[in-house]
């Protein structure tokens, strides 16, 4: 079993490097394998540029980008 944690990201450069640690550090406690989907939802900040070069690349995280002020239209992550 796999568990995936969907973490959506608006304006968040000043937190998202901490909450990826504490996740992280969680989430490796577990006894099955997960991933965490970090959605930015049209930052206007630097988050999207920390997640890329951060974090792309780790085995368990994944970056998505949603275009801005689509609130009510569904994310697909196909």
């Amino acid at each position: 079993m796999q568990l995936s944690v969907i973490i959506p990201c608006y304006n968040e450069e000043a937190v998202i490097a901490e909450t990826h640690r504490q996740l992280t550090e969680v989430m490796k406690k577990l006894p099955h394998g997960y991933e965490l989907i970090f959605v930015n939802d049209g930052s206007r900040d630097a988050t999207l540029l920390i997640l890329e070069t951060t974090y792309i690349g780790n085995l368990f995280d994944e970056v998505k980008r949603r275009p801005e002020y689509i609130v009510s239209e569904k994310i697909n992550f196909d």
